[in-house]
């Protein structure tokens, strides 16, 4: 008997994928909800194939707009967030003075 780990527990998963295969829907983990701005992934047997922004979060489910796609999405893949997160430094002007700031950023995928 085997069992997939990601199945075991309240995994999240691909609910339908849109007409834009950018854009598909995911459902809540028992555990938490997706929020604005998480970042997640979508695996196929343990194996990352897409990563992507919570645009939209509601009470059945999210709205995510991937940023990277390597294989074909289908409902019912498992998706988790992505724990790896980058620091980039940000600077703005206020009132005339610069004002420097680093912030975590959960994507590794960016291309800055």
């Amino acid at each position: 008997m085997t069992f997939d780990v990601l199945s075991i527990g309240s995994a999240s998963e691909v609910i339908k994928v849109g007409f834009d295969p950018k854009m598909i829907a995911i459902s809540h983990p028992t555990e938490k909800e997706w929020t604005l701005d998480d970042y997640v992934c979508v695996f196929d047997v343990g194996r990352e194939i897409a990563c992507g922004w919570v645009i939209k979060s509601g009470a059945r489910g999210s709205i995510v707009e991937l940023t990277h796609q390597a294989a074909a999405i289908r409902e019912g893949d498992r998706v988790r967030s992505s724990n790896f997160k980058i620091e980039k430094k940000v600077s703005r002007t206020i009132a005339g003075s610069e004002i420097s700031d680093w912030i975590n950023i959960p994507n590794h995928k960016f291309n800055f």
